[in-house]
């Protein structure tokens, strides 16, 4: 089974959730927001449209009050990835359809999926929240505005998918990935 832990500074590690919550089998990628409050999560469990798929889940920051965010349930497919943004407003996530994984941003205040969504894998919000930078199929590393959808290339990518993790300095003037 797959299970989120906590790693303390002097080494020591714990499950993440006091009790594993009933309405979940697996959890994974854990994504803690900017202020400490919440820890969203990828996690297959009764919550979810399709059994044995993945949706996006978040839970308070000591493991209780877990939920499954409703909106990405309703997705056709697996929600992966989650990484909200420094305002706690949005999460970005990876959506897996048939015909490949896609960006997506939920809105969790109008509790939204927004309409458009861009091919690509592992996003991450930027520490400023202006961009979510991510990895094109091609492996190029994009970045992309939340506000209208635009997207650019920063590094051209050497393979398929070659840059499968992404990281912002906390400044958000840089990325770190591999190509």
């Amino acid at each position: 089974s797959q299970e989120l832990v906590v790693s303390e500074p002097d080494g020591t590690t714990r499950a993440f959730f006091p009790t594993f919550p009933a309405s979940v089998t697996r959890a994974i990628e854990p994504s803690p927001s900017a202020d400490g409050a919440w820890v969203y999560f990828a996690a297959i469990g009764s919550g979810c449209a399709q059994a044995g798929e993945y949706c996006l889940h978040r839970a308070r920051a000591d493991g209780s009050g877990v939920e499954a965010l409703a909106e990405s349930r309703a997705l056709p497919g697996r929600t992966l990835r989650p990484s909200p943004s420094p305002d706690g407003r949005y999460v970005t996530f990876q959506f897996d359809v048939a015909i490949g994984p896609y960006i997506k941003v939920l809105d969790l205040h109008d509790h939204l999926v927004f309409p458009w969504g861009v091919p690509g894998v592992s996003p991450q919000w930027s520490p400023n929240g202006t961009l979510i930078a991510y990895s094109a199929y091609n492996g190029d590393i994009m970045v992309l505005s939340p506000d209208d959808a635009t997207t650019r290339v920063v590094a051209r990518g050497r393979g398929y998918l070659a840059a499968d993790a992404i990281a912002w300095s906390p400044d958000s003037k840089w990325i770190l990935g591999q190509l």
